[in-house]
């Protein structure tokens, strides 16, 4: 070990334990890193047929109930497509019972009789309708019923933002089912018993840039990812690397029975120019703890 000429240049036992300490810490965040990105090649395997269903049902929804071998068909030939969409305004009459029947959140006391316990109800029903109110979370609610009855997930964020108002503002967002993945084994309603939750979502670079910093977005424009806390792919599993669209091909007139339609879905579609695609993982794990009980015989 060469000799150190001056003091500062000398590493003393702090600095040395704090430097194993961020070498832990880079070698725990990339071992999460690589244990995200199995769990989400486990759940595509599952997930993909309920990708293929809901993309359909959508497509059923819009009117668009040709396959693409019946398009070209029709298009070769100079016919016009000719479609009855029984389903959407089905659809739209379950999603308008939800609007014209909307909850409200009420607060009831457990003891009617105490002193204040009405005062003290409403005031919390009061506040539940104003954040409600003012995040528009009944529309919300209701674009979530709707991707709920076309696709069979629909998807809610509720978080405290502080940019508009520093001192923090309750939010109600409608996130894309699309976007989600999830736990496969969880099979409680809700996905309570989930063991994980990750959303893939693009941002803008301006957006990375003012959560990040500059180094960070520097080096995701640049394409320089391969650092210790970097995922190993921006588009997991090499999600919009290809522009085929999916496609449907018919092998019966029936096309319920087993084995008589084959669908190949497409790939994730592209971000724009400038977005990057970031994944946001929530999960829980057990790690031990200890729990001290101070029977009063601590100083």
């Amino acid at each position: 070990m060469p000799f150190a000429e001056t003091l500062e240049e000398a590493e003393s036992p702090k600095r040395k334990r704090s430097k194993r300490l961020e070498a832990k810490e880079r070698a725990r965040q990339q071992a999460l890193i690589e244990k995200f990105n199995d769990d989400r090649k486990l759940c595509d395997e599952t997930r993909s047929k309920w990708l293929e269903e809901a993309r359909e049902a959508e497509r059923f929804y819009d009117g668009h109930q040709y396959d693409e071998a019946d398009s070209q068909k029709l298009k070769k030939q100079k016919r016009a497509g000719l479609t009855y969409n029984r389903i959407a305004k089905r659809v739209d009459l379950v999603d308008g019972t939800e609007i014209y029947h909307r909850q409200k959140v009420v607060f009831l006391p457990k003891q009617p009789n105490a002193e204040g316990a009405t005062g003290t109800s409403d005031l919390a029903t009061d506040a539940v309708d104003w954040v409600i109110e003012n995040c528009k979370g009944m529309h919300e609610r209701s674009r979530v019923w709707h991707d709920t009855n076309v696709r069979g997930v629909g998807c809610m964020s509720l978080y405290m933002d502080h940019e508009e108002d520093p001192r923090g503002r309750i939010l109600m967002k409608r996130l894309d089912s699309y976007e989600m993945s999830w736990d496969p084994n969880a099979r409680e309603m809700n996905l309570e018993d989930a063991r994980w939750v990750r959303r893939d979502s693009w941002w803008h670079l301006d957006d990375i840039r003012a959560r990040f910093g500059d180094d960070k977005a520097g080096k995701l424009q640049s394409g320089q990812t391969k650092e210790p806390n970097a995922a190993p792919s921006l588009s997991p599993d090499g999600a919009g690397e290809d522009d085929s669209p999916t496609k449907i091909v018919n092998y019966g007139p029936n096309i319920f029975q087993a084995g008589a339609q084959d669908v190949t879905p497409g790939p994730t579609e592209k971000g724009q120019k400038g977005m990057v695609k970031v994944s946001e993982v929530q999960w829980w794990e057990r790690e031990s703890c200890m729990l001290v009980i101070d029977d009063g015989s601590l100083p």
